[in-house]
């Protein structure tokens, strides 16, 4: 196997092991361990365990946008695309369940390097759905540019995660009957409403 096979084993056990254990509680010994490859060995690849996460976490990133990205651009009604993205996440959740928990992770880690990438990770992703959704946005008098529109895909963003900590507790669920009740709040939650007034003050504390 040669180098850039090697480190692609390397990267795909090490989203599994952080997965599974979190990145405090897991170390270059057991990356190493699951690749097959000594812990000195790991040193020719990645210079320390921040590293090889930073590496993992990104590429993690980057495939959930590919995978999901498309299904946004697709033709149809406001309805049709944002199904589609729902369907399309909850597949990306199923088929690559370690990558979706690692990307997901809500421990704090001690790190700052680490949660501050893991926020851009989270913001960058973030903003390309609200660029791709910008004009579903408009066909509902939403602003995509201002305040609304990042809000609102992390508001999406963040039911879709609970959704599917729900399905792993619940796998027998039909994936369709997922979507539908999401779709019922991610798409009717969104619609023009005359009982909504936007700008109006909000209830004292």
């Amino acid at each position: 196997m040669g180098r850039a096979g090697r480190r692609e084993v390397i990267l795909a056990e090490a989203m599994r092991v952080f997965s599974a254990k979190g990145y405090a509680g897991t170390s270059l010994g057991d990356v190493a361990a699951a690749a097959g490859i000594t812990r000195s060995g790991m040193y020719d690849y990645f210079p320390s365990k921040k590293a090889l996460f930073l590496d993992v976490l990104k590429d993690q990133t980057e495939a959930a946008v590919a995978y999901v990205g498309p299904k946004v651009t697709a033709s149809g009604t406001g309805e049709a695309r944002m199904r589609s993205v729902v369907a399309a996440c909850f597949g990306y959740a199923l088929d690559h369940p370690a990558a979706w928990r690692l990307m997901f992770d809500r421990s704090r880690e001690g790190d700052s390097e680490v949660r501050q990438v893991r926020w851009e990770a989270r913001s960058a992703s973030t903003e390309i759905i609200r660029r791709l959704l910008r004009p579903d946005f408009a066909q509902m008098d939403i602003d995509a540019d201002t305040t609304a529109g990042p809000v609102i895909v992390e508001l999406m963003v963040s039911a879709l995660d609970g959704a599917t900590r729900w399905w792993e507790r619940h796998p027998e669920t039909p994936v369709d009957d997922l979507v539908d009740a999401v779709m019922r709040v991610l798409f009717l939650g969104l619609r023009d409403s005359d009982e909504f007034t936007p700008g109006a003050p909000a209830p004292p504390r």
